[in-house]
């Protein structure tokens, strides 16, 4: 069950037909998933990511960039150290 503040007082937000319960002033649906909270956008269709999953796919971002900087690094050397033919 959700409430909404009106004219001070709590009025219940009815359910919406997803099981989700809808705030206006956010933009958001809110869902109970597994016994967390979900956060559903509406405009955008996508469920806003918990801050667990954001520091997990930022983790995995910037591991992915750090492979392809050292790749890059060892690529460079590589360069460096083959030796071009004297014209």
């Amino acid at each position: 069950m959700a409430f909404r503040l009106v004219d001070g007082e709590y009025v219940v937000i009815p359910e919406s037909p997803d099981g989700g319960f809808i705030s206006k002033t956010l933009g958001l649906t809110f869902h109970l998933l597994d016994g967390s909270l979900g956060l559903y956008t509406p405009k955008t269709e996508k469920w806003l990511l918990s801050a667990e999953e954001k520091i997990k796919q930022e983790t995995e971002k910037r591991e992915k960039l750090q492979a392809e900087v050292e790749r890059l690094q060892e690529e460079v050397e590589r360069l460096r150290n083959t030796s071009t033919p004297s014209t």
